[in-house]
Parts: structure tokens; C-alpha cells; sequence
């Protein structure tokens, strides 16, 4: 049953949705602002890529 899980975890994470699908996505619900922000209206994006943004940008330098 995990590799099932594993597996359906690893498709989903190929799979590129629009920001605002994301917006809508229940992982993302504490970092909406972050998404807003970050992501491109035209642009598609993959869970992955949307992770390492947010990542990215939490790990920056405060001024």
C-alpha cells in the first residue's frame, strides 16, 4: 500500500497546475500570500517547483 502511495505522490508531483489551482490546493492553504506573490498568472507549475519557491524565498536574507 505504500509504494501505491509513494507512486501516486511521485505522478502528482509531474503533473503542472496553474497558480490558481494551487491557490486552491489544501497544502498550500498557510502560504496563499507567498503564492500569490511568487507565482505567475500565465505560467504552469509543478508541486515541486511550487516548493522550491516558497522554499527559496523563506530561506532569504531579511534587510
Amino acid at each position: 500500500m505504500i509504494d501505491l502511495k509513494m507512486t501516486a505522490n511521485k505522478e502528482l508531483e509531474k503533473k503542472t497546475f496553474t497558480k490558481k489551482q494551487i491557490l486552491l490546493c489544501q497544502k498550500y492553504t498557510d502560504r496563499k500570500d507567498l503564492v500569490r506573490v511568487l507565482l505567475e498568472d500565465d505560467t504552469l507549475y509543478s508541486l515541486e517547483q511550487v516548493d522550491a519557491l516558497l522554499k527559496k524565498f523563506m530561506e532569504g536574507k531579511v534587510n
